[in-house]
């Protein structure tokens, strides 16, 4: 066990964050059970202890926005802040920076009161109503409509979009389909992965990766970690490392 301020230093040594032309550079991190569950329908399931929660808070305090899917928003109706921190190196002295907030919300379902005053930004399929859009856009928000991709809207558009607002990073925090989708699909660009994994079997409910289809896929699907490394946040254990995808 270790002091917070242990535990600052040693999640700042772990997050890495490069500059990329075309796209913001893309962390992907969730926290798991040891049977790879990161959540119950329709619950909340709580997995990471207050020692790797700062680990998340100061991945936050490193990003320009933080990316979130819609059904977490209704769900949990996080604050996506960095309250549990109290140091930056990159900063002094300390000042806390929330990430700009990205939901993924194809069919506008997001709380209007959601985020305020931190711009955030909704990622939705086009609307031929503009005054669905307008009223988002007076309470704060900036839209950004894109083509759908089956029944979901095509994520992989956005990318080069978010990077004009001067996004170079964002950190994909959940929920459990938005994780799937990246882990899963070749066209979104997952840089650096930070898993969270804690001391808990749940046996059942959502899991990282696995999905009905997944199951039947061949080993052409095989995504590889490059440098990873083991840390000890409390009594969770943490996995790192880049993505070869």
């Amino acid at each position: 066990m270790g002091t917070v301020e242990e535990y600052e230093i040693l999640s700042y040594n772990i997050i890495q964050k490069r500059v990329i032309p075309d796209r913001p550079w893309i962390t992907l991190t969730y926290a798991q059970s040891l049977d790879g569950f990161i959540s119950i329908p329709g619950k909340q399931l709580l997995l990471s202890g207050n020692e790797s929660l700062i680990l998340t808070h100061a991945i936050r305090q490193t990003r320009d926005a933080i990316l979130i899917g819609v059904a977490t928003v209704l769900c949990d109706k996080p604050s996506l802040t960095t309250r549990f921190i109290k140091s930056d190196p990159s900063t002094v002295p300390f000042t806390p920076k929330h990430p700009r907030p990205i939901i993924v919300d194809t069919n506008l379902k997001c709380p209007i009161d959601s985020f305020q005053n931190r711009n955030p930004i909704i990622l939705t399929k086009k609307h031929e109503d503009p005054t669905v859009v307008k009223r988002f856009q007076n309470a704060g928000f900036t839209i950004v409509e894109l083509p759908l991709k089956g029944t979901h809207i095509n994520l992989a558009e956005s990318f080069l979009i978010l990077k004009s607002f001067g996004i170079d990073s964002i950190m994909v925090e959940g929920g459990a389909k938005i994780i799937q989708e990246f882990v899963n699909s070749k066209e979104l660009p997952v840089d650096e992965l930070i898993v969270t994994i804690a001391p808990v079997y749940v046996k059942g409910g959502i899991h990282s990766t696995c999905t009905t289809n997944s199951i039947l896929n061949t080993s052409d699907q095989i995504t590889n970690l490059k440098n990873p490394k083991w840390h000890s946040f409390g009594n969770d254990v943490v996995l790192t490392g880049l993505i070869e995808k």
